[in-house]
């Protein structure tokens, strides 16, 4: 969200834009980015072999920023994550 551009359209500013977002929304502009960029990384994960890509390509500012922020939501790395969702046993057929 952009919240300069919404703001030429009227508005208003992009810091009243940003309270207004986590009033409606409950939680931060820059939360509910981090979680929809953490939200992307898991369907790119399989295709993914370097993470340091992945991250970058996500916008993190760092390989370890990413793994941080992942492991804070989802409660493992990224690598532990691929490894499982990969692994994991082929359901009944």
């Amino acid at each position: 969200m952009d919240a300069g551009r919404h703001r030429r359209r009227g508005g208003g500013s992009p810091v009243y834009l940003t309270q207004v977002f986590q009033q409606v929304e409950g939680l931060p502009l820059y939360r509910y980015q981090l979680r929809l960029r953490l939200a992307r990384a898991l369907s790119l994960l399989a295709q993914y072999d370097d993470l340091t890509a992945l991250s970058l390509d996500l916008g993190f500012s760092s390989h370890s920023h990413f793994s941080a922020a992942f492991r804070e939501t989802y409660g493992r790395s990224p690598s532990e994550f691929r490894q499982t969702a990969l692994h994991r046993p082929a359901g009944p057929t």
